[in-house]
């Protein structure tokens, strides 16, 4: 490419203008002649608003003027012909037309564009880790549903968990499958219109009062049975405000863990407590210091 112009490429330029071509077709064929797209640009600005245009360069094989011959004394007016470098240098730029303006504002565009994109994608991928781990987690409890005893419940401030989920109304029962899979049974409770889901192998039960809202779940440490109750104990471990809760914990034992709210331990079989806003039950069934089962309800 060159910034110089040949007077035959101001002729080409003049006969496309004449001829009603766009600027798109006249800067093209410019620039396929070799000329510079800043220079090409220039040019057909000028033709436009109807300025005289001088050519950078004589056209080949043209003769030049001869020059004084030393000691003929100064250079008059008429044999004086600027360098080319220093008379386009000194050309004033003139305002880019408004195709090259356009083209500006679109590139400016696109690169905004692909930077929010981006920024979008680094988002996702800052967040992936955090959501493959809790996957991650379900799926370990997956591979060790024939192992109930190492299930982890756990009972914090902002309610129940499941390993690092966190159980509620509305996703318990979701989450209770992806980790072990389909319950074992599903029956009605007569006279309630509650729904039971029963993971008898990992003794645990789902409350539900319609199929979108899981109202508590119930850990059996003994294997009740019957139509409501799991075939098999809950072997794995539960904590409630961090003390570990287990069969063997009796109403004496419960009314020391200041979170409960238990001043006394009481006389009778079921204990209704709260911690952290969460009512829980402690049932003591078949002894009054053999713990049968705990129902937790859920936010």
């Amino acid at each position: 490419m060159t910034n110089q112009v040949l007077q035959s490429d101001i002729d080409l330029a003049r006969r496309l203008l004449t001829a009603g071509r766009p600027d798109e077709d006249i800067l093209g064929a410019l620039v396929c002649r070799n000329i510079a797209p800043d220079r090409a640009i220039q040019l057909v600005t000028d033709l436009r608003q109807g300025l005289r245009v001088e050519p950078d360069l004589p056209e080949m094989g043209a003769l030049r003027r001869p020059g004084p011959k030393p000691g003929s004394g100064s250079v008059t007016h008429r044999d004086w012909r600027p360098d080319a470098p220093d008379y386009s240098a000194r050309q004033p730029r003139r305002n880019l037309p408004w195709f090259m303006t356009t083209l500006l504002v679109a590139l400016a565009i696109c690169a905004g564009t692909v930077i929010f994109s981006n920024h979008r994608t680094h988002a996702k991928l800052r967040a992936a880790p955090v959501a493959e781990s809790a996957a991650e987690e379900l799926k370990a409890l997956a591979r060790t549903a024939a192992t109930p005893g190492s299930i982890s419940l756990e009972l914090r401030s902002d309610g129940l968990h499941l390993g690092v989920r966190l159980l509620s109304r509305a996703n318990a029962l979701t989450l209770l499958t992806d980790a072990f899979g389909p319950p074992s049974r599903t029956n009605l409770v007569e006279g309630s219109g509650k729904v039971i889901y029963a993971y008898d192998q990992q003794g645990m039960v789902v409350h539900c009062q319609n199929e979108k809202q899981n109202d508590c779940l119930v850990l059996y440490f003994d294997a009740i049975g019957g139509d409501n109750g799991a075939r098999q104990p809950f072997s794995g471990t539960l904590r409630v405000a961090g003390h570990k809760i287990q069969g063997s914990t009796d109403p004496t034992t419960l009314a020391s863990f200041k979170e409960l709210g238990l001043t006394e331990p009481g006389t009778n079989s079921v204990l209704e407590a709260r911690c952290h806003g969460v009512p829980v039950s402690f049932a003591y069934l078949e002894s009054p210091t053999r713990l049968s089962l705990v129902e937790i309800d859920l936010k």
